[in-house]
């Protein structure tokens, strides 16, 4: 997973705190959505573009991959 350099004018508060997202995970591993949480100023275009990029290792249940909801922090 990468992050993009934070494109806004609050970068130093960006990187001193970090930034919440809730991803929806699919059950291939892709991120299908994704919700900015905390500050709304503190939004990110280029964070929030990047999460189509990442790929995850799918939750599974009864042995099969099933799609997730999870919390991350994201420095």
């Amino acid at each position: 997973m990468e992050r993009p350099r934070p494109s806004n004018d609050v970068r130093t508060g960006i990187g001193a705190i970090g930034v919440a997202v809730i991803l929806v995970i699919d059950s291939a591993g892709k991120v299908r959505s994704v919700e900015m949480m905390g500050n709304p100023q503190w939004a990110d275009e280029g964070l929030l573009k990047s999460t189509s990029e990442w790929k995850f290792i799918p939750a599974f249940s009864a042995d099969r991959p099933v799609a997730s909801r999870i919390f991350l922090g994201v420095p």
